[in-house]
């Protein structure tokens, strides 16, 4: 993914390439599990789980989850 393709208004060539994206329109009230790195933009009520990635929340991501992952990047909004 890069900054043209416009998913990722934050993007810094780092730790999100090749990652799965929660767009900024999305909203998941639930369980998020995966084994790949995760950008999140939209919202997400529930858990995170990627115990062996890392984990973006950018602005303007708004989550009430309880995360575990391996690494995490949050510039949105986070409670859990």
């Amino acid at each position: 993914m890069t900054k043209e393709s416009g998913s990722i208004s934050d993007w810094d060539g780092g730790t999100a390439r090749g990652a799965g994206v929660i767009g900024k329109n999305i909203r998941i009230k639930g369980v998020v599990r995966g084994k790949e790195d995760l950008v999140g933009e939209g919202e997400v009520d529930g858990s995170i789980t990627l115990p062996d990635h890392h984990i973006t929340l950018e602005r303007p991501s708004r989550t009430t989850a309880e995360v575990k992952a391996r690494n995490a990047t949050i510039r949105g909004r986070h409670r859990g």
